[in-house]
Parts: C-alpha cells; structure tokens; sequence
C-alpha cells in the first residue's frame, strides 16, 4: 500500500469507470432536462402560432367584410355622382327652355302690343270714314234723306209718308232698310244690325281677330 492510497491497478480501473459513469449520468439527466424545457418552450411556440394564425383569419375576414362593404359605398357614391351630373345636365336644359319661352312671350306681347296700336290706328280711320258716310249729303231738305224714304217702314208695317218721321221708327241710311226700325251703319244691312235679336250669330270683332291671330303665333 502507497503513503496516498492503494496502488493497485485494480481499484484504480473501478474507481475510475465509476466516475465516469456519475459524469455521465449527470450529463444525460442535463440533458432531460433540456429536451423537457425545450419540449415546453415549443409547445408555448405552437400555442403562440396557433394564435397568431386565430388572430390572422379574424383580421382577414374583417377585412374582407369592410372590403365588401367598400365597394358597396364606393358604387353609391358613382351612382350618387352619375345621378348628381345627370341633374345638373338637366338644370342647364330646364333654365335654357324657360329662357326661350321667357323670351317667346315677350316676343308674342310685343307683336300684340303691335296689332294693338294697328288696331286702334284702323278703329280711328273706321270711324272716320264711318263720320263722312253718315254726312248729310246734297239735296236733304228738312231733315228727310233726299232718297229712300218713301220706302221706310215704322214698324207697324204702314208706310210713311214721304219726309214724315213715322214716330217710334228711326230713320235708316239712304238706300237702307232697317226692318225693325234700327238704324244701321251705312254699308251694312238691317239684318247684321239686328242680329243679337234673331238669333243670328254676330261675327268676330275685329279685336277679337287680332287677339286670335296673336295665339296663333
């Protein structure tokens, strides 16, 4: 036996092989427990993926619904568009055809005002032409007509007689018969001057013609 213990070779060998088994024994129980902490770690991993892939098709069906709808507002909007153009489109059409009827009408109230004046400028000669007609002419003596008057009825159906006034009958033009003893224009007969007593029906003044000529533009 050495002074630092025995030196058979023997007890040496084992002494050394057990050594090295505890060394290795205490590496592979390391090294469990690495594999059992890693194990763990990749389980966590795999939740965390899981999740992330949860959260993933929740974001992308989000997305997809507010995309839809998007597009549903983003087709409102041209269609709101479109509708408003087309409105303006028809603002312009409506304000240009009230321009030219505004326009229309004064042009038919001046061609009226036009006839107007015309009308009255002819009324005036008419009564003008109608005052020298109704002149007593040459060779009236007494207030009789100097021909015709021996024709002249009063009404009764008597005659009168010649240069007598025949009492409720008024004495007509020269050369007229009034009929019923209404004295007409000269020109016109007894049966146009009495029309609104026999029925007939009386024909358009000539104010009348120039208003129907006017609507008729």
């Amino acid at each position: 036996m050495g002074l630092f213990g025995s030196s058979d070779p023997t007890k040496l060998a084992e002494k050394q092989i057990e050594k090295e088994s505890k060394r290795e024994e205490s590496q592979l129980k390391q090294a469990i427990k690495d594999v059992s902490k890693a194990e763990k770690d990749e389980a966590r991993a795999q939740k965390a993926e899981h999740h992330a892939h949860s959260v993933h098709d929740k974001a992308a069906k989000e997305e997809q619904k507010l995309r839809t709808e998007a597009n549903k507002v983003v087709q409102k909007h041209d269609a709101a568009t479109t509708k408003e153009k087309a409105a303006q489109s028809d603002i312009a059409t409506k304000t240009n055809e009230h321009n030219r009827l505004q326009q229309e009408v004064e042009r038919k109230k001046a061609a009226l005002e036009q006839l107007q004046g015309k009308h009255h400028g002819n009324e005036a000669h008419r009564h003008e032409r109608l005052a020298e007609i109704h002149k007593p002419t040459e060779g009236t003596a007494n207030g009789t007509a100097a021909t015709g008057t021996t024709g002249t009825t009063n009404g009764t159906g008597h005659h009168a007689p010649a240069g007598h006034d025949a009492g409720a009958t008024t004495h007509a033009p020269v050369g007229h018969d009034t009929g019923a003893g209404t004295q007409a224009p000269a020109g016109y007969s007894a049966n146009a001057a009495s029309a609104g007593t026999t029925g007939a029906t009386a024909a358009p003044t000539e104010e009348q013609r120039v208003v129907d000529a006017v609507h008729r533009m």
